[in-house]
């Protein structure tokens, strides 16, 4: 896929210790709040991993990110949040729009 210049998806660490042509890099919220994406280059495309259960302060963050992509990530076995009502929760936040 690289040599066809379709990003794929890496995660944080991987791609600052092997750095990957045209990938996007999928960081959690913690690792969000932590800054460690500001060692990444300029330009670099973010996909960010949510859980659906996380509180609204710490949602508070999608607002400032630039990501590309939300990845949904809430494991099946979990019985706490039904993934429908995870979902919606994405809908109240108002992100920035990518140009």
């Amino acid at each position: 896929m690289i040599d066809i210049s379709v990003g794929v998806i890496t995660p944080l660490l991987e791609k600052l210790t092997k750095p990957l042509p045209n990938a996007m890099v999928l960081v959690n919220l913690k690792e969000f709040s932590s800054s460690a994406h500001k060692l990444l280059p300029d330009g670099t495309l973010l996909v960010v991993s949510v859980r659906g259960d996380e509180s609204y302060n710490d949602l508070d963050i999608l607002k400032e990110i630039n990501a590309t992509m939300l990845f949904h990530d809430l494991p099946y076995l979990e019985g706490k949040v039904s993934r429908v009502h995870a979902a919606r929760r994405y809908n109240k936040i108002p992100l920035r729009p990518i140009y």
